[in-house]
């Protein structure tokens, strides 16, 4: 149970929920499903407190920024052999585990050769989304906060909420997410109207900010 755990929720483990997960398989014939649902409908498992303490593996890095845009890419790329291939290079090859163990995970899939890589395929994934369709990055904005939001944070925030687990960056990382958001936009064109959400700057003002967002620390977490 310790190590369902871990792996689900936090690489602290909670000994009070372990008991309980393990008395649950018990008592269901040491059947996996009733602790599974114990687990994934308790509040504790949603607790602030359980995000942002597990380091995605590669699979859930790519897999999880595709599936969460939900945007198309171009019909000839192969996104499986893709995904196989650059889940290796980031030290995971999908359905062969290093042992009968399984990957030991979190801090282990990052290091000085897999960091760098993990914000170079994440940025491949979203140049392969520009080039697809430029526009797919405005609608996504305009869904989260409307055809007539105006404020800078309130922009930035929404993308970052969607991008990421719950989580308030560094307030340095903010302003730099809003100069990145602003680009080559007159400041001015924010503060007297003249700059709409619906402009044909604003993919890639969003594409810009998606980039930036995969190099901090809190995208590496889940």
């Amino acid at each position: 149970m310790k190590k369902i755990y871990k792996y689900f929720v936090s690489p602290k483990a909670d000994e009070a929920i372990v008991s309980s997960l393990a008395a649950t398989m018990i008592s269901n014939n040491f059947e996996l499903a009733p602790v599974y649902s114990q687990l994934f409908k308790s509040e504790h498992f949603f607790d602030e407190k359980n995000s942002n303490v597990l380091i995605k593996s590669p699979i859930d890095l790519m897999l999880g920024l595709h599936k969460t845009l939900g945007f198309k890419l171009d019909d000839t790329l192969d996104l499986e052999v893709q995904f196989r291939n650059k889940c290796r290079d980031m030290g995971q090859i999908i359905f062969s585990p290093v042992d009968v163990a399984g990957w030991q995970g979190n801090q282990d899939w990052i290091n000085s050769e897999t960091l760098p890589k993990r914000w170079e395929f994440s940025d491949y994934l979203l140049i392969k989304y520009w080039k697809k369709n430029k526009n797919q990055f405005k609608k996504l904005i305009i869904s989260l906060v409307g055809n007539k939001e105006t404020e800078l944070k309130v922009i930035v925030n929404a993308l970052k909420d969607f991008m990421f687990c719950p989580c308030k960056i560094k307030d340095e990382e903010l302003s730099e997410a809003i100069a990145v958001f602003i680009g080559e936009v007159p400041e001015n064109y924010f503060e007297d109207g003249t700059w709409s959400i619906n402009d044909d700057s604003v993919p890639k003002q969003v594409y810009d900010l998606m980039r930036f967002f995969i190099t901090l620390p809190e995208f590496q977490l889940k």
